[in-house]
């Protein structure tokens, strides 16, 4: 069940990486970097997570039993497409082609600590699940 449930999450994140590759809403930015995460980068991301999760929810079933192999090298080679679209997404940024993010302005950092608690917060908001994932289902 929980492969199936995993599965599913993955083909949802490879079907959002695959809107970016026809919407401009759904496109990103690479880490926090102002390079623009283009097309040929997405048909990598989408196709990564996306075969992944199809071999992870019908892995168990007979029928899928003979494509594996072939599953597990189109993953792998959305793995290859997607760093490769990383290192041209980088050299036409570099170059002055590729669209560029707009400066952000300068945000006022809050607390005693003076850091963004934003990462902060989200990685506590991951274990935080990750525990209650644990608790609730247990297996014995």
């Amino acid at each position: 069940m929980d492969k199936i449930i995993i599965g599913v999450i993955l083909i949802g994140a490879g079907a959002y990486f695959a809107l970016g590759i026809w919407f401009a809403r759904f496109q990103g930015f690479w880490g926090r970097s102002p390079v623009v995460i283009r097309r040929f980068s997405y048909v990598g991301l989408a196709l990564f997570p996306g075969v992944s999760g199809i071999m992870m929810a019908v892995y168990d079933v007979a029928a899928m039993k003979p494509y594996r192999g072939y599953l597990f090298l189109i993953a792998i080679a959305g793995m290859n497409i997607a760093i490769w679209g990383a290192i041209l997404d980088k050299r036409a940024y570099c170059d002055g082609s590729a669209p560029r993010r707009p400066t952000p302005p300068e945000r006022k950092k809050i607390g005693l600590l003076n850091f963004d608690p934003m990462p902060v917060l989200i990685i506590g908001i991951g274990f935080f699940l990750l525990v209650l994932w644990m608790v609730l289902f247990q297996h014995e």
